[in-house]
């Protein structure tokens, strides 16, 4: 993800949005693309059969039949797939495309141009254009060349391209885990620039990290001095993963129990602060909870009234983050 202001402040007496409600806004948006992309699930299902080999990713879908007593095996089973996805998807470090220098300097955020909206050659899509979030611009100072990096939002553009940070590699990963395994799961936005992803095993969500291959660690980031503030969790309607008629059997779900697409606050869940602690660094960004959750509130409502399609139609698309 790319640097964001950290101040965020209150709604404007206007009546405009606030930088809270329209940094939601925008990853609402984000969302509702990652959920654009469904079609290309088939492919995904293809490309991980083959990649990383049928019965391994039998395994993976079997995850929430095992038993409770199993929870070291599923981790085990997770973390080996997490780590063998880290070496298919290197993290890109502002490398040059033109001499492969590295430290490139970041000049800003460009729309993306009609090549790089282009399907990679043998893509299978149905639709004649990519979904790209950004396409960020850097400066080469070995050969003053500038270098683009298209920040693309369709799974199988990733796995084609094999080119992205933590954004690309989450929603990858999400949609590995929903639309390949029909695990429940959810994406992760902390906004203090970072993504990732968490799935349900057992009663509990369980946080997983792809740029990390890192398994149920929920206070990394805090290891890495990070001092959260605002972290949000997506989910897509589907079966209810709290209830216990919701029951999996292979990656087949009971669909009589559901809970609808939804956004959730989960800061508490991803630091050993206090509550008051959290909301005291809120306080000072000027944002009151009151605020949060009348934001979080019209976010749900649009969530679970409207297609994806019709909230990319209607949200705004501007780079806020």
């Amino acid at each position: 993800m790319a640097s964001s202001s950290s101040s965020t402040s209150t709604s404007n007496s206007n009546g405009s949005k606030s930088k809270y409600e329209a940094k939601l806004r925008y990853n609402v948006d984000r969302f509702a693309k990652i959920l654009s992309d469904e079609p290309q699930d088939s492919s995904l299902v293809q490309w991980l059969q083959e990649s990383y080999g049928v019965d391994k990713t039998n395994q993976l879908a079997q995850l929430s039949s095992l038993s409770p007593s199993s929870v070291q095996e599923q981790k085990t089973l997770l973390r080996d797939f997490l780590e063998w996805f880290r070496t298919q998807f290197p993290y890109y470090r502002d490398t040059c495309n033109h001499c492969g220098a590295k430290g490139c300097q970041f000049r800003g955020n460009h729309p993306p141009t009609l090549d790089e909206q282009t399907p990679s050659p043998n893509t299978t899509t149905t639709t004649a254009t990519i979904i790209i979030d950004t396409t960020e611009v850097s400066y080469c100072p070995h050969c003053q060349q500038l270098t683009r990096f298209p920040r693309y939002l369709s799974a199988m553009e990733i796995v084609k391209r094999q080119r992205g940070r933590c954004s690309e590699y989450s929603l990858l990963l999400y949609r590995i885990l929903v639309g390949v395994l029909g695990l429940p799961a959810r994406w992760i936005v902390d906004w203090a620039n970072h993504v990732w992803a968490e799935v349900w095993i057992h009663e509990k969500w369980v946080h997983l990290d792809p740029c990390e291959a890192s398994v149920d660690q929920p206070l990394l980031y805090q290891g890495w001095g990070k001092k959260q503030t605002y972290i949000v969790a997506f989910q897509q309607r589907g079966p209810d993963p709290s209830s216990s008629s919701s029951v999996t059997n292979g990656n087949k779900k009971n669909d009589t129990a559901h809970c609808p697409s939804s956004v959730v606050d989960v800061t508490k869940d991803y630091t050993s602060d206090s509550w008051e602690t959290i909301q005291e660094r809120r306080a000072q960004d000027g944002v009151t909870q009151e605020e949060i959750a009348a934001a979080l509130d019209r976010a749900n409502a649009d969530l679970q009234q409207m297609t994806p399609s019709d909230i990319i139609a209607t949200y705004s698309t501007s780079r806020t983050n």
